[in-house]
């Protein structure tokens, strides 16, 4: 699945209660989206073999994630931030 079937696939399966990219982006501050990303990344990273939860790991603490996961989140803030990082994961690792 890619493209617009995967993003939509993604919506549904974070819930209609999920937090938006508009909300990330305007009622949290940067101490509280680094606290939401880590929450997030370590749920995506729980029960992925060892070699994709490190890339995971590493693509966003060590590498250019959060850059690139704030560029994605503008880019469509009406998603869910977790879908979008989902997404982002899943090309990535």
């Amino acid at each position: 699945m890619r493209g617009p079937a995967l993003i939509v696939s993604l919506f549904l399966s974070t819930g209609a209660n999920a937090m938006t990219g508009a909300e990330f982006l305007d009622k949290m501050n940067d101490q509280q989206r680094a606290a939401y990303v880590d929450g997030a990344l370590d749920m995506l990273a729980y029960g992925l073999p060892a070699p994709q939860a490190k890339c995971l790991r590493d693509w966003y603490y060590v590498g250019d994630g959060p850059r690139q996961l704030i560029g994605a989140v503008h880019q469509r803030p009406d998603l869910p931030v977790q879908g979008v990082l989902q997404v982002l994961a899943k090309r990535l690792c």
